[in-house]
């Protein structure tokens, strides 16, 4: 089996989007086992708010709190800093307290430190909508990494949705990095369809559904083949489902199957479309709140369409 390409796997900047609930501790926590499995150098911890002034009238009705509240943010991020992560790591850790817009704060910053992954809160029972995390998924120049509020404490088995595009490369060469580094197994799953009108060729939806699988199995082959690497080191599940099912289908295996980290390829042909998830990655963004996903993007290509907006 071929090793993963250096150029594109490549972990050394990394933020936490933090936001003072008790998920804090659940990023900072997974931010260390990130920090074991890559050579990574600096980490951010970053809190953006939109107004860190207190209100005049808590200022005149409290003239005895002098501390501006940006500071005592800080300090309360670097004391569970000291609790949950390992001293013994050879990592630098900042800490950003912004204000403004999450949103914007944390893409330019992500940006201006030439960051490689960005960390987030995936919320299923704690407060917050998840929404801001979704935002910064789809315009965020690097991979970003969705943690749920239970994590697993270890990576063992990896899937790889594909679809054997360009950006389902990207999504295997981060994949086969991770289980290189973590020892851990890869698999991947496809998810095809039969397709309308399959009637008027005379045969039957079952029969042409297995001419899809078929076809499906032979795709992957050729697929892992341009990667050198032979289908029997890496399984893939095929599964049938209706196209506005697939996200659907591909959670509930990925949820009944027991893996731990999902890799899911941001879509890249082009600097353009390198903007967007892709609906598949939208979709099982939206409904995975139990399985750490990375969506994995190639942050040279990404920043280079935005690069190029900036001279128009």
């Amino acid at each position: 089996m071929n090793s993963p390409d250096k150029n594109i796997v490549s972990i050394r900047r990394i933020i936490v989007g933090l936001d003072l609930s008790y998920m804090d501790e659940v990023l900072i926590r997974y931010a260390a086992l990130v920090c074991k499995t890559f050579p990574v150098e600096r980490v951010y911890f970053m809190h953006v708010a939109r107004d860190l002034e207190l209100p005049k009238d808590i200022k005149e009705k409290y003239p005895h709190v002098l501390a501006p509240v940006d500071e005592g943010i800080h300090r309360d991020i670097e004391q569970k800093l000291d609790k949950h992560f390992d001293k013994s790591l050879l990592v630098e850790k900042v800490v950003e307290v912004k204000d403004g817009s999450p949103i914007e704060k944390m893409i330019k910053w992500a940006k201006y430190r030439d960051v490689d992954l960005i960390l987030m809160g995936r919320k299923k029972s704690l407060e917050g909508s998840g929404i801001v995390s979704s935002k910064i998924a789809c315009k965020a120049y690097c991979s970003v990494l969705f943690v749920p509020e239970n994590p697993p404490e270890k990576i063992s088995r990896i899937l790889i949705p594909i679809d054997f595009s360009e950006h389902s490369y990207l999504a295997i060469q981060h994949g086969l990095d991770i289980a290189a580094r973590k020892e851990a197994t890869v698999a991947c799953s496809h998810v095809y369809s039969v397709p309308l009108g399959y009637y008027k060729t005379g045969k039957g939806y079952q029969e042409f559904a297995d001419i899809m699988h078929e076809h499906s199995h032979k795709e992957y082959k050729l697929f892992l083949k341009k990667l050198g690497i032979s289908d029997h080191d890496i399984p893939c599940r095929m599964i049938l489902s209706k196209p506005e099912k697939m996200a659907k289908e591909t959670y509930d295996y990925a949820s009944s199957h027991d893996f731990d980290f999902v890799v899911i390829g941001s879509k890249g042909r082009t600097g353009a479309s390198a903007m967007l998830m892709g609906s598949f990655a939208e979709k099982f963004t939206y409904l995975n709140h139990h399985v750490p996903l990375l969506i994995a993007k190639n942050k040279g290509e990404t920043m280079g369409f935005f690069e190029a907006l900036t001279k128009i």
